[in-house]
């Protein structure tokens, strides 16, 4: 096992060390920055698994290459270049963050804490309400004010999820997208 040396060797210090290489070999996804031309040693000795282990190569305004490089016996996946300074290339680096993020056994896990899973649940029940109260063979609604409640509801529980959405926002991309006859 690896360790990653440090100047200082109190007691406190270690059981940091030793709590966040345990973290980093447990990680579904280990990004490791490393500049291109200097890579860091340490990642050799951590004994990590290579197709959870996605190297960034940073000061890529330096070497500005595109072209992807192979993958190494460090990581299963090729090397990002990227620069903080402009920003080239971090859209790559966010869509193989998602990709590998996603492919992990864990992410359907990650992705709904309770909280989420309950504004989610009620989202769906307050849209399956609002479609019981509607009769596609119908040309008017029964029960609009019904039919209104329900969307409501819903549109309350995924605004908890991604931000407030006003029913004024709906209301008006609804004029916006669709021919509302007088």
């Amino acid at each position: 096992m690896g360790e990653i040396p440090s100047g200082n060797d109190s007691s406190s210090d270690s059981a940091a060390q030793s709590h966040a290489l345990q973290a980093i070999r447990t990680a579904d996804l280990v990004l490791w920055c490393e500049h291109e031309h200097a890579p860091a040693p340490a990642l050799d000795t951590l004994e990590l698994d290579a197709a959870r282990t996605l190297l960034v190569h940073t000061f890529a305004d330096r070497s500005r290459i595109e072209t992807q490089h192979a993958a190494s016996i460090r990581s299963a996946h090729a090397p990002i270049p990227v620069c903080g300074l402009d920003g080239w290339n971090l859209p790559a680096l966010r869509r193989t963050i998602a990709h590998l993020a996603l492919a992990t056994q864990t992410a359907g896990i990650a992705a709904l804490v309770p909280r989420h899973r309950e504004a989610l649940t009620a989202a769906e029940t307050g849209l399956a309400a609002a479609l019981l109260a509607f009769d596609p063979a119908s040309h008017a609604l029964e029960a609009p004010e019904s039919v209104a409640h329900h969307l409501r509801a819903s549109l309350t529980a995924l605004g908890e999820l991604v931000g407030q959405i006003s029913p004024d926002d709906v209301i008006g991309r609804v004029f916006a997208t669709f021919c509302v006859g007088k």
